[in-house]
């Protein structure tokens, strides 16, 4: 494969203003892809916001690359990053659903506005985008988006990529709200592989 076997792709990766989310962005980035740097900048309980963050990434990257700075946890902004890499880069091929927030608390102790928050950022905004992004890519895939030559098929995708975290899979004292958003990307996962086959 060439370095730049992502040409043509458009990826939209969240929390991808620091961290292991931006790490993804510049991965997908190098390897030819166009991506949208999703990250409102807020600290790590979710409060605050930077739009800063995302602008330079997004800047330091070039011109492949644009910057979200809204909340991923609401519907509405995932329907305007699909839209905008519909009409920046054509289509969406690459979904990586990173951004997530802590609110640490026992479970006889955490609040259920911080369970509310951890939920709705971390869980139910990977569903926002998958909901906003499948119909479209269900579309190129019919399409033929990204067929590389007459016979070969292989090319005809696109990925949805959840990051998931051990305090899913085997539990983390402190992180009820945290873990359990972890697990429900695996059954999120899961039922949209079964589903966009």
């Amino acid at each position: 494969m060439s370095d730049h076997h992502l040409e043509g792709r458009g990826a939209i990766i969240t929390g991808a203003g620091r961290g292991i989310g931006e790490a993804i962005a510049r991965t997908l980035y190098q390897a030819g892809a166009s991506v949208i740097i999703a990250d409102n900048g807020a600290d790590i309980d979710g409060s605050g916001g930077d739009a800063s963050i995302a602008e330079a990434v997004a800047h330091d990257l070039g011109e492949r690359a644009l910057a979200f700075t809204k909340s991923v946890a609401e519907p509405d902004a995932a329907a305007e990053m699909v839209a905008l890499a519909a009409a920046e880069f054509d289509g969406i091929d690459i979904i990586v659903n990173c951004a997530a927030i802590l609110r640490d608390g026992l479970v006889f102790k955490g609040s259920p506005a911080d369970w509310d928050q951890v939920l709705r950022n971390n869980l139910s905004a990977a569903y926002y985008l998958t909901h906003a992004a499948t119909p479209l890519m269900r579309q190129q895939f019919k399409d033929g988006r990204g067929t590389i030559g007459e016979t070969d098929e292989s090319c005809d995708w696109g990925r949805i990529v959840n990051i998931g975290s051990t305090a899913g899979l085997y539990g983390n004292f402190g992180q009820a709200n945290y873990g359990s958003a972890k697990a429900g990307l695996v059954g999120l996962s899961r039922i949209t592989a079964m589903e966009m086959v």
